[in-house]
């Protein structure tokens, strides 16, 4: 066999010089590292030990990744396989915004309205859905606000759980503009319009409002605090568009304080592995738009009349 000839790197290829060859994750598109000893120059694969392999770069065809991008040979791996789960963001049921109810926080006065008649019909269908999910969450977190505990309720009820209540997963706070409704603040401010038609960040802009750099902290310390809190399942937290809007943002490298608007009752799903954190899916509402897939099933013909 002749020997093989190094390829040299991918012109863009990352790197740490302190990891060894790079691994690509295909299915979450995340970089990671491990520790294996380099391929000696020369010589045939065969007449090497498996502790000698490395990941050589397969042949890519076109601009698709293929399956076959790294062929892995038995390579002693220095970390465990890391423990899959997923994080649950839920933003509350559509709120009643003709209330004038408010609600003291740390950060000041914060509108809190209820659930309008629409919220409630949708926090049903919610906790229909929930309960169907398999595995269940092993813990159930909300904001303090009454829109989001509005929204957990049903389905908390029906499960018999607790649900935690995380002072810091609340919306954020608008300063002079919590007691405006969103057509009074466009018009105290004519740029705000503006921006909204070339979808430009707006929420910043509030007389006294919660700075992002500060807002997005809080919700990464809330969020990851429950992650770490409980680490052997699935974690569910209802909130705000907000809130997902902020913890969802920096894993997608996203810098625009609101860059989608989830819908009310929307599943927004990230899997966690160890330390990396994978955007899965985002406004999934199916149990608003096809509720007939969460029905409950049919109960069967108990034994005693299927022997009669």
């Amino acid at each position: 066999m002749h020997p093989r000839t190094p390829r040299s790197p991918r012109r863009g290829a990352w790197r740490n010089p302190a990891c060894g060859p790079r691994l690509v994750d295909l299915e979450s598109g995340y970089r990671t590292c491990t520790r294996t000893l380099q391929v000696p120059a020369g010589g045939d694969d065969a007449e090497r030990s498996p502790a000698d392999r490395v990941l050589r770069p397969g042949r890519r065809r076109g601009h698709a990744a293929r399956n076959d991008l790294y062929h892995a040979a038995e390579v002693p791996m220095s970390m465990p396989p890391l423990h899959r789960r997923v994080l649950y963001l839920v933003r509350h049921g559509r709120a009643d915004y003709t209330s004038r109810a408010y609600r003291e926080t740390p950060r000041g006065p914060t509108f809190d309205p209820p659930l309008s008649a629409e919220g409630l019909e949708q926090a049903r269908l919610l906790a229909r859905r929930l309960l169907r999910m398999e595995p269940r969450p092993v813990a159930v977190a909300c904001s303090p606000l009454r829109r989001a505990l509005e929204t957990v309720a049903p389905y908390a009820e029906a499960a018999g759980i607790q649900v935690e209540v995380v002072e810091d997963l609340a919306e954020a706070h608008l300063g002079e503009w919590e007691h405006l409704t969103f057509e009074e603040i466009l018009a105290t401010d004519p740029e705000v319009v503006e921006r909204l038609r070339n979808q430009e960040a707006i929420w910043h802009r509030a007389p006294g409002g919660e700075r992002l750099p500060e807002f997005r902290a809080r919700v990464g310390r809330a969020v990851e605090g429950l992650l770490a809190a409980h680490p052997d399942g699935d974690v569910l937290v209802v909130a705000h568009g907000g809130v997902i809007n902020a913890y969802v943002g920096p894993i997608l490298g996203i810098e625009h304080e609101m860059f989608f608007l989830p819908e009310n009752t929307s599943l927004n799903s990230v899997v966690v592995e160890g330390e990396r954190r994978r955007v899965r899916f985002l406004n999934d509402v199916l149990h608003l738009t096809d509720p007939e897939l969460f029905e409950a099933p049919a109960a069967g013909p108990s034994r005693d009349a299927a022997s009669g």
